[in-house]
């Protein structure tokens, strides 16, 4: 969890496009692993991410919720942008 006075700056943004932006252009897709559903999967959709799969685990009455989600290659190999 961030600090309530750091987010709404960009920063997070800014670090998944340096992320993004390279895996694009190694020709690479991203995945990730979410704790939480709302708003977190709607902040990553409008960063290119779709909802895969949603995953429950129990482990003797602890019950955690994995939510997957992966961002296919934007542009071309090789090609960094994303404009």
């Amino acid at each position: 969890m961030g600090l309530p006075d750091m987010q709404g700056k960009g920063v997070g943004r800014l670090l998944f496009e340096e992320v993004t932006d390279k895996a694009d252009g190694e020709g690479r897709r991203c995945y990730l692993e979410s704790s939480g559903d709302v708003p977190n999967s709607r902040i990553y959709e409008r960063l290119g991410f779709r909802m895969v799969k949603g995953i429950q685990g129990d482990n003797g009455g602890s019950v955690c919720k994995l939510y997957c989600l992966i961002r296919d290659l934007q542009g071309l190999p090789g090609n960094a942008s994303n404009s």
